[in-house]
């Protein structure tokens, strides 16, 4: 279990993704982004050069998740315990899906609703915002 959650990146599937774990009452500590102040005061907002304060799990949203969670890695000196990508999550869900015949209509519909927002360019890389009932 995590008590304290991050989230990397607050384009359209950082705030789809934020916005879902505020329906379900899970708490944000704070969020990272490049462009400071991007979530509207709701937030602390850090840069990704920023000293990060220490915390359970962090989520990264942005393209490129890997290579942005090796830079997390080098820098932040074990003070994020976990990070895993939308990329990574998606990928649990699906195996558990398969695996054990699930069928889990609110993750379709929101499968359905992000490919219809993604451009063909990030659909190369498909996150989305989940419950994280694997997680949490």
């Amino acid at each position: 279990n995590y008590s304290s959650l991050a989230i990397y990146g607050v384009g359209i599937l950082g705030k789809s993704l934020i916005y879902q774990l505020e329906s379900e009452n899970i708490k944000i500590d704070y969020v990272v982004d490049r462009i400071a102040g991007n979530i509207g005061g709701k937030y602390s907002v850090f840069r990704p050069e920023e000293d990060l304060p220490e915390v359970d799990l962090m989520i990264i949203t942005a393209y490129g998740g890997e290579e942005i969670k090796q830079k997390l890695q080098d820098k932040n000196n074990n003070r994020i315990k976990k990070i895993l990508s939308l990329d990574e999550i998606l990928d649990k869900i699906l195996l558990a899906l398969t695996m054990y015949n699930i069928h889990y209509i609110s993750l379709l519909k929101s499968l359905s609703y992000y490919m219809e927002t993604l451009s063909a360019h990030q659909t190369h890389s498909l996150t989305l915002s989940v419950q994280l009932y694997f997680f949490y």
